[in-house]
């Protein structure tokens, strides 16, 4: 998956990271923290837990400027979130940075939600599902598969947020490439479906970095 990267230099056989992951995904190896990807659930846990930053998402930044060199529409597609992580900044402000930064166009990934929203509704009305497990986080649908899969036919089945505004993007523009900003790692490994129409997932840390 190569989506967590440890940075070997900087890890102190502290071990914090291996006590904070909730799926105990993380082993020690040379006095070392490894990720052991088949069991990771890209909660961010040992991200946060971490004292000397020793781990981080993928860097997509450069796939994303390579889009720009080769003159494509790209268009983000920012997580409501953005509110919080930039304190004070209103979408309009936020938008017009990224496009000089070169992106097309930026919308608010909340239209993806209503869409989302309004799938629910519908399947609480039609009565078909009397359990259900929200299917809108990534990290918990990972989770269920691995660790839960007897609970797979209780996910609802409905695109997350992210992917219901990517093709309502795509619906009014066939031909851009959509590109995700917000601030969870395991919407990375949802770019990486076959069917995911969003190019990349780009972090608010790395954006504000940029």
């Amino acid at each position: 998956m190569g989506i967590l990267q440890f940075e070997r230099l900087a890890c102190r056989d502290c071990c914090k990271c291996v006590s904070a992951c909730p799926v105990k995904s993380i082993e020690m190896k040379d006095h070392h923290a490894m990720i052991v990807e088949r069991d990771c659930i890209l909660c961010g846990s040992c991200i946060v837990a971490c004292p000397r930053g020793a781990k981080h998402g993928a860097d997509d930044l450069e796939n994303v400027r390579e889009l720009f060199h080769r003159g494509r529409r790209v268009i983000a597609s920012v997580a409501p979130s953005y509110a919080a992580y930039f304190d004070g900044c209103g979408f309009q402000t936020l938008r017009t940075a990224l496009m000089k930064l070169g992106f097309s166009d930026a919308c608010e990934t909340a239209e993806g939600a209503y869409a989302v929203k309004t799938a629910y509704e519908m399947l609480l009305r039609g009565g078909k599902m009397r359990t259900m497990i929200s299917s809108c986080c990534p990290t918990l649908n990972l989770y269920i598969e691995k660790y839960c899969p007897e609970t797979i036919p209780f996910l609802a089945p409905v695109l997350t947020p992210m992917e219901a505004h990517a093709r309502l993007i795509h619906a009014r523009e066939p031909d851009a490439d959509v590109v995700f900003i917000g601030p969870c790692i395991s919407k990375k490994a949802e770019c990486l479906a076959p069917d995911s129409q969003v190019k990349y997932a780009v972090s608010f840390e790395d954006t504000a970095k940029w």
